[in-house]
């Protein structure tokens, strides 16, 4: 969910930003939040018994990629590119259908538009056979899958769920969170924290490392210990790709948004990126990428086999 510096920081499901600062911004700082709880009071009201309160929060975290396997949902991606005086140079826009993987299964991006301009039937057409061809051969796959493929797949699965708790973990020892106020967000009240990264302190999952060099702060929803916004800013040159091939530089900017979708789940409604980066320690990278969410739907394997007909593309702003 595109190879580069934009797509990592866009949270497009490769690179370290796509999955662990993810569940910096989505899920960990709610638990991060709670353990604080017993601090003291957020401004008037008094918080919770934090033992059971932690407890049951824990229940509900789950990471983006997780929840968004549920549902197909509309994004809209613009990128502007940044002169060296920091003016906008280009700006190109493109507009997705997303089907993401369930169980493996492969995900799929269908271009609709670009720049306003809808896709011809003929590229839909030709993606979308080349898609369903993918999954109908998955579906068979799983289908002949063997006992011992079938454990191995487990146990790799496993092992991923793991991972998440681990980095979980790491995140409440690498952060000092602290609760600083109460603020409205989205018409709902919410906790608002810092996250400042503890000299010394370093996670125990490699690919959690880079959150030593963020530090920010998030708006935890407080009935539903949902987090709704996170800001998060890099305070050292962060390295990305093997071979260090790329390299985000100091001061650039994340935001996070997420909305509540059938009164049920929060998902992102918005990730912006500003990032100052150099490729291959050569060409310098500077542009504002934005990505929005929308027409959230339950998802299945079997609805990514046909494919209802393209929306009218929204027009550019």
């Amino acid at each position: 969910m595109e190879v580069g510096v934009t797509e990592v920081l866009l949270v497009c499901g490769r690179g370290w930003s796509g999955r662990a600062a993810g569940r910096v911004a989505v899920c960990v700082l709610c638990v991060a939040m709670l353990d604080r709880a017993a601090v003291g009071r957020a401004q008037d009201t008094p918080l919770p018994e934090k033992d059971a309160f932690l407890a049951e929060a824990r229940k509900r975290i789950k990471s983006d990629d997780r929840l968004l396997s549920q549902y197909t949902f509309r994004q809209r991606q613009v990128r502007i590119d940044l002169d060296g005086d920091g003016r906008a140079e280009k700006k190109t826009t493109k507009e997705f259908e997303v089907y993401p993987s369930v169980e493996g299964s492969p995900a799929y991006r269908r271009l609709i538009a670009t720049n306003g301009v809808p896709e011809s039937p003929r590229k839909l057409e030709e993606a979308d056979r080349k898609h369903r061809e993918h999954l109908i051969e998955w579906i068979h796959d799983r289908q002949a899958e063997s006992p011992s493929v079938r454990g191995k797949r487990d146990l790799k699965e496993r092992r991923e769920r793991e991972q998440e708790e681990r980095i979980t973990d790491d995140i409440l020892r690498v952060y000092d969170i602290r609760l600083v106020g109460r603020e409205e967000v989205r018409g709902r009240s919410a906790i608002v924290l810092t996250l400042t990264p503890r000299p010394g302190v370093k996670p125990s999952v490699e690919e959690a490392a880079p959150m030593t060099k963020l530090r920010g702060r998030a708006w935890v929803d407080e009935r539903d210990f949902a987090v709704v916004r996170v800001e998060l800013e890099s305070t050292d040159t962060i390295n990305l790709g093997w071979g260090f091939l790329a390299r985000i530089g100091s001061g650039t900017t994340l935001l996070f948004e997420r909305q509540k979708v059938n009164d049920e789940v929060w998902l992102p409604s918005r990730v912006t990126a500003h990032p100052k980066a150099r490729i291959a320690f050569v060409k310098r990278f500077d542009a504002e990428i934005i990505s929005d969410y929308s027409d959230y739907r339950k998802f299945t394997v079997n609805t990514a086999i046909s494919f209802a007909p393209t929306k009218p593309a929204k027009p550019v702003k």
